[in-house]
């Protein structure tokens, strides 16, 4: 049976050396690296921020839809009927404090 020209790509080669001195090998690889420092710098930190922008996303895009609705179509509906005074006192309870 012989391998093809992927034969290695498949887990069929030889495994890695590890590395005797990592400190060594960090500091290698880090010179090897220098003359990209600031493409490398770039790349972590537009990482970062796109990171922060699709955890930060969704909140500001529910805050504007909030503030859409209450504006265009909250002002044309009539207010809702009061609750029961058995309905209220359930709701205060599964209302999270940050709303109420």
């Amino acid at each position: 049976m012989s391998m093809g020209p992927m034969g290695a790509m498949r887990g069929g080669g030889v495994p890695p050396q590890k590395s005797k001195d990592l400190r060594a090998t960090l500091h290698r690889l880090l010179e090897r690296l220098r003359p990209e420092r600031t493409k490398l710098a770039m790349a972590i930190g537009l990482g970062v921020t796109s990171v922060a922008f699709m955890v930060s996303g969704p909140e500001i895009l529910g805050n504007a839809t909030n503030v859409l609705f209450d504006g265009l179509i909250g002002a044309r509906l009539k207010p809702a009927p009061p609750r029961p005074r058995r309905l209220r006192c359930c709701a205060a309870r599964a209302t999270p404090r940050s709303l109420r």
